[in-house]
């Protein structure tokens, strides 16, 4: 290449990227929709299960104190649909309500809205540290795969369930 070819594309790449912003920020689920959307698309025989493709949903769970009337955020859960499966992204409950029932409530929950779907199992990924994994098989889940270090010391275990 050139020195002149060189400079000329150095240029032009400067001027484009003047268009260009990064912005790390909120989550966008739009991109995950019109990705989802696209390998829909190309799926010759659409099943039952491609019309909740790319479906990202949140589910809070509080409750109310009964004496001053106030809500009190306990945890949540995001569930992302894809094929047949709901991906599990995020399960937290807060420390102080933990071991009272509540993580097995949030999943039940989207179990039954999985298989309201048509879906046909779940899937997630947790750390080894903390109790995760074996609340995860005591949900009857089973292990798929693990992943060591990472981060560094920890492991990452994947674990699916069937749900029909």
């Amino acid at each position: 290449m050139t020195d002149a070819v060189a400079t000329r594309l150095n240029r032009d790449m400067s001027s484009l990227n003047s268009h260009i912003q990064f912005d790390w920020g909120k989550y966008d689920a739009s991109l995950l929709r019109a990705y989802m959307h696209e390998l829909a698309s190309a799926i010759k025989e659409p099943s039952p299960e491609s019309r909740v493709i790319g479906h990202t949903r949140s589910l809070l769970l509080s409750r109310k104190d009964v004496d001053t009337s106030q809500m009190t955020s306990i945890g949540g859960v995001n569930i992302q649909t894809f094929h047949d499966y709901a991906l599990i992204d995020l399960l937290w409950i807060e420390p102080e309500f933990r071991k009272q029932g509540y993580g097995r409530m949030l999943v039940e929950r989207v179990e039954s809205y999985a298989k309201d779907l048509g879906l046909k199992r779940l899937l997630l990924s947790a750390y080894e540290h903390h109790n995760s994994v074996e609340f995860w098989k005591k949900m009857g889940c089973e292990e798929v795969g693990r992943v060591r270090d990472y981060p560094v010391g920890e492991q990452l275990v994947y674990l699916h369930k069937r749900l029909v």
